[in-house]
């Protein structure tokens, strides 16, 4: 059983020279998406040819948005790559987001 237990995102996910813990990897589809893939189309496409620890997805979390890392389907709004794998410490972990 994994405890799920809730950190920050900003805290931790960030730009390349951020020194945080994961950096994302730039959407290269859209140039106003940020970091931030779709869920559909050539960008849902390319986050599935990712490796799967890398993958995060921005879900609604009973009225709450947080980033879950995996391949999420129910109540997912967007996905994030990291150049990072997940950290052992991380898995379980809910990244409350706020933009």
């Amino acid at each position: 059983m994994v405890t799920v237990f809730t950190k920050d995102f900003d805290a931790h996910f960030g730009a390349e020279g951020e020194g945080l813990t994961y950096t994302l990897v730039p959407n290269h589809f859209d140039d106003q998406s940020g970091f931030m893939f779709e869920t559909y189309g050539d960008e849902k496409a390319f986050v599935r040819d990712q490796t799967p620890d890398r993958i995060w997805t921005l879900v609604d979390a009973d009225g709450a948005t947080v980033v879950a890392q995996g391949w999420r389907f129910v109540d997912r709004f967007g996905y994030f790559i990291t150049r990072e794998p997940c950290r052992e410490e991380d898995k379980g972990a809910e990244f409350f987001y706020s933009d």
